[in-house]
Order: C-alpha cells, then structure tokens, then sequence
C-alpha cells in the first residue's frame, strides 16, 4: 500500500480502479475478478478467431476487450483498436497476428499483476 492507502503497479495503469473505488475493496476486487473472467474467455475466442482467419469474430473478441483493456490500465489497448480496424477492413491477417502476440503478452501479465492486487484487497484486515 501507498501513503494514500491507493494500491500502485508497475504493469497496469490502476488509475479507474483508485479513483472510482479507493479503499472499497469488494467493488475494487470485484471489478479484478469480473475482468479475468470475462478477458481470459475473449483473449481466447481472439487467439481462436486469428487462428482460423474469422475476421468476424476477431472484430467482436477486439471489440469487447478494448474497453475492458483500457477501464483496467493495459497498455496493448491500442493494439486491439488496430486489430479491430483491420478486421473490418478483412485484410492483413499477418499484422493483427502479430498483435495479438502484444494483447497476449500484456494480458498474460496483468492476470498475474491482477491476482496479486487481489490477494492485496482480499487479505484479512
């Protein structure tokens, strides 16, 4: 913890979580675990969806995890606009791979920076 009591990292961007829950720790940890659910099933559908080519369901994955990449402070945010983009356009299947590699690195270290925020806000006071 912080002076302020706000919880800091070095891998996402904490600012929405600090400012819209502060110490509200079950909003704050609920927030965690609804986005390492609901991410971990896109990112996959994402991996999926470049796999196959499926630029539809790319667009989609993309679409959902934007939002949620930027409300909890991932830095491939832009990455996922630019797949997005690609997407509906149905071309360049070799550059959104190569985005994906981005989303994946950068989520894959938030679940770890995530769950450790969580063991945080959930320890016994």
């Amino acid at each position: 913890m912080t002076p302020n009591n706000q919880i800091k990292s070095n891998i996402v961007d904490l600012t929405f979580l600090n400012e819209n829950f502060g110490q509200d720790y079950d909003s704050y940890s609920q927030m965690i675990v609804y986005f390492l659910e609901q991410s971990d099933e896109k990112v996959q559908q994402l991996k999926e969806s470049v796999q196959t080519s499926d630029f539809i369901n790319i667009k989609a994955a993309a679409h959902f995890l934007k939002s949620s990449f930027n409300v909890m402070g991932l830095k491939s945010t832009q990455s996922l606009i630019e797949m997005e983009h690609l997407s509906i356009q149905q071309s360049n299947i070799e550059k959104i791979s190569e985005l994906l590699k981005e989303v994946v690195i950068d989520f894959d270290e938030s679940v770890v920076e995530y769950k450790r925020i969580l063991s945080i806000v959930t320890a016994p006071k």
